[in-house]
């Protein structure tokens, strides 16, 4: 018979009365059909399941969220609602269950929201996920307890053969003791050799040199060299030279090179930046020049340089960045202007983005005058290749323009790791012997977020290799230091300990202890300091 035809039943002296008549009257008699008059019944439905994610990709888990809502008419009694994993998206108890979460009782039409964190199979291919709610005490209708389901796609994972461990050694660190040393006077010349590869390094040699020019060519002279052991990946290893200065006074380049090791990954980056030192003519003092300014025939500013301590700072650390102005021809009362930039590219212009600035006044100066500026510059929050340098400002008469800017140093932002140091000090001398002493030092961090750590303090009767070659006498808590500015992060600390009793000349060292992940632990310790004891 077809389903749209209607059908009555005719008895003698009766009305007819149609069946959907006697099956309202039925349940109010009753009060158990859901949608009769009478009906105080709950029914839970899973509506609008969603996931944090459709792609599980490095993260392999998500959150998924649903709602259960009471869409009947009588209470809902807690219950339990059950997420599920399937193969299809058609979700049931039968499928594979991930997590439960407590559903709490329900009045008529009330909802709740429920969140729970979920983990995707290691199996690639797609997946359906989706949710049910437990059937309460009186429900009407427990076809609807389960949600529609929602798709989360596991991706193939290209696995490849890891490259072989490769040794990468850089030099960095570079300074020396003395800037302007007189001609023929002694000066400390260091640099650092440090391992930024997965791989050892084989042992190989450390050279010295030095040149007229910032431009450093394979024909510079050799002044020194040393040793290095192997280094272990991430190993570093500081050397230090005692160098005389040239005899003729001018400007002077060093700068250190290490040898390529076997397999290194890069050797591009083997020597330091060249490091400007301004030897001094000893018969002639230092001082401003009075030289008439009548029959100057040109003005020039060039901008030389630039330079940084350390050409792989930390994310979000600060290193110092240095160039030199030299000035050609006669001048008085002239200021120049110098800004540092930092740029996309190896070219360096007005319109890269400027990150600090310096000026100085010249009052008559005459040719080959040269100003050192030195800035804190902030490195980058994002690991990369960055480029800095510097313009100076042209002057009103400047004969030649085209060299007002520099050429650009590359700084590798590559890795997120703490720096700390302890600054040099110092303290007055002769002191009483056996008294207490209280001396001043500052803790300095150059890289990311440090640990708390340690300063101690090292005294032994002659000069130190290591500290270890000395006694610790006494010791204070560094806190945690964190780069907030354009500069290293400081923390003035105060040592405080009972002075040698015998008389004599005593030799410290302050040294803080190595924190966390940190980048170069061979500048952890201040230089030396000797003090004399009456």
């Amino acid at each position: 018979m077809p389903g749209n035809t209607k059908t009555t039943v005719r008895r003698s002296g009766v009305q007819p009365v149609a069946p959907g008549t006697l099956v309202a009257l039925a349940c109010m008699a009753l009060a158990s059909c859901g949608g009769g008059p009478g009906a105080a019944h709950p029914d839970l439905v899973v509506e609008d399941p969603v996931v944090s994610k459709h792609r599980s990709d490095a993260e392999p888990s998500f959150t998924f969220s649903a709602t259960v809502r009471n869409a009947g008419r009588g209470h809902a009694a807690a219950t339990m609602l059950r997420v599920y994993r399937s193969v299809n998206e058609t979700i049931t108890p039968a499928d594979e269950e991930m997590r439960a979460v407590t559903v709490a009782e329900l009045a008529a039409s009330a909802s709740h929201d429920a969140s729970v964190m979920v983990m995707a199979p290691p199996s690639p291919g797609t997946h359906y996920y989706g949710a049910c709610v437990a059937p309460v005490a009186g429900e009407s209708d427990i076809a609807n307890n389960c949600s529609a389901a929602i798709q989360v796609t596991v991706p193939e994972v290209q696995v490849t053969r890891p490259a072989s461990p490769r040794p990468d050694l850089v030099v960095a660190d570079s300074e020396v003791s003395d800037r302007r040393p007189t001609a023929g006077a002694r000066f400390t010349f260091r640099a650092t050799v440090r391992n930024d590869g997965d791989g050892e390094a084989a042992a190989t040699t450390l050279h010295v040199y030095r040149s007229d020019d910032a431009t450093m060519t394979p024909s510079d002279r050799e002044v020194d060299a040393a040793e290095v052991p192997k280094l272990a990946a991430l190993a570093s290893r500081a050397e230090s030279w005692e160098l005389s200065a040239p005899s003729s006074s001018g400007t002077y380049y060093y700068r250190a090179c290490v040898d390529p090791v076997a397999g290194e990954s890069a050797t591009a980056n083997n020597c330091s930046a060249p490091m400007p030192v301004m030897v001094q003519d000893p018969q002639v003092p230092v001082q401003t020049p009075q030289v008439p300014v009548s029959g100057a025939t040109r003005l020039d500013l060039q901008l030389v340089g630039p330079w940084v301590d350390n050409a792989n700072p930390a994310r979000g650390g600060v290193f110092r960045l240095s160039a030199q102005v030299r000035l050609l021809g006669t001048t008085r009362l002239l200021k120049e202007t110098t800004r540092f930039y930092r740029s996309t590219d190896a070219t360096i212009t007005r319109s890269d983005t400027q990150v600090a600035d310096r000026y100085f006044w010249f009052g008559t100066f005459t040719d080959n005058w040269e100003v050192f500026h030195n800035v804190w510059v902030k490195a980058p929050s994002s690991n990369g290749t960055y480029y800095f340098g510097a313009c100076v400002d042209v002057v009103a008469g400047e004969s030649d323009t085209t060299n007002n800017c520099s050429a650009a140093v590359t700084v590798k932002v590559s890795h997120n790791k703490p720096d700390v140091r302890v600054g040099s000090w110092s303290a007055a001398s002769p002191r009483p012997a056996g008294k207490s002493i209280r001396l001043a030092m500052t803790a300095y961090n150059y890289g990311s977020p440090s640990s708390t750590t340690t300063l101690r303090l090292f005294q032994s009767p002659n000069r130190m290799g290591e500290p270890s070659d000395g006694t610790q006498v006494a010791e204070v808590d560094v806190p945690e230091l964190v780069v907030t500015h354009g500069e290293p992060a400081k923390l003035l600390r105060y040592v405080e300990y009972g002075a040698p009793s015998t008389a004599g000349r005593y030799h410290y060292v302050a040294c803080v202890d190595a924190v966390l992940r940190e980048s170069n632990t061979t500048n952890n310790c201040s230089p030396h300091t000797t003090i004399e004891f009456r």
